[in-house]
């Protein structure tokens, strides 16, 4: 069960990342194409827009299994569920 709860989490993060980026597309073309903004400032924007996107996926590593004490980790649904341990480590890093 815990493979399916972490294939969840993942999904509603990819899903908050794709609405981020869309969101962040279609407020900021249009400013720029209307010379609201200036491209650098868009440019600025848009790096800073890839970086919340990154970080809002890091939070997966906080990630833990309902039930249970303690909860289970990210890493230990993948040993759980045969990942190699090489894997596993780098998820950790």
């Amino acid at each position: 069960m815990a493979a399916i709860d972490v294939s969840i989490a993942t999904r509603r993060k990819i899903a908050q990342n794709l609405i981020w980026a869309f969101a962040y597309n279609v407020v900021s073309v249009p400013l720029v194409a209307f010379g609201i903004v200036s491209p650098v400032v868009a440019s600025a924007a848009m790096a800073l827009s890839s970086v919340l996107v990154v970080s809002n996926s890091l939070l997966l590593r906080r990630w833990k299994a309902k039930g249970g004490p303690g909860g289970m980790t990210i890493a230990n649904a993948a040993a759980q569920n045969g990942l190699m341990r090489k894997a596993i480590k780098r998820a950790r890093v």
